[in-house]
Order: structure tokens, then sequence, then C-alpha cells
């Protein structure tokens, strides 16, 4: 299991009481889990605080996104912020 997946099964299983058994790559936040729009952006700043990266509003905005699209949504921001972190100034 990737690292970014970890975390993010973690914030929903800590914060909002989903059951671990239930978070598969597949599933969809709003659908699958019952958060509505409000609800995920704030699932979504949970794990922005717990990978202290940025996600762009343009991603917040969306009404559907399923926990793999989270992963790699976070994976390249994660990578983005990586690279940007060793490049010169």
């Amino acid at each position: 299991m990737s690292e970014t997946l970890e975390i993010i099964k973690n914030v929903l299983v800590q914060e909002y009481g989903i059951d671990a058994e239930l978070i598969t790559d597949k599933g969809n936040i709003f659908s699958d889990y019952g958060f509505d729009s409000l609800d995920g952006v704030d699932v979504i700043m949970s794990i922005e605080a717990a990978t202290d990266v940025e996600v762009p509003d343009e991603i917040l905005e969306r009404t559907s996104m399923t926990i793999a699209e989270l992963v790699e949504v976070f994976d390249g921001l994660i990578r983005e912020k990586t690279k940007n972190e060793g490049a010169p100034q």
C-alpha cells in the first residue's frame, strides 16, 4: 500500500469514522462514503494538513472523486513539492 493511500485511509478512519474495511481504490468519496460537497472539501483539507501540500481549487470543486484519484492527485502534489524544494533558489 502506498504511503499516500495509508495517509488518506488514516484520515478517513480517524477523523471521519469510516470503517477501514470499506475504503477501496474505487470507493467514491461522495457517493460511497456519504460526504456532501462541503464534507468533501473538509476531507481534502484534512489530507492536505496530513501531507503538507496544497490542493488547487479546481480539485476542491470536484463533486466526484475516487480514493485512487485522490491518491494520484496527492502523489503528484507531493512529487512537485519535493522537486521544488530541491531546486536551487
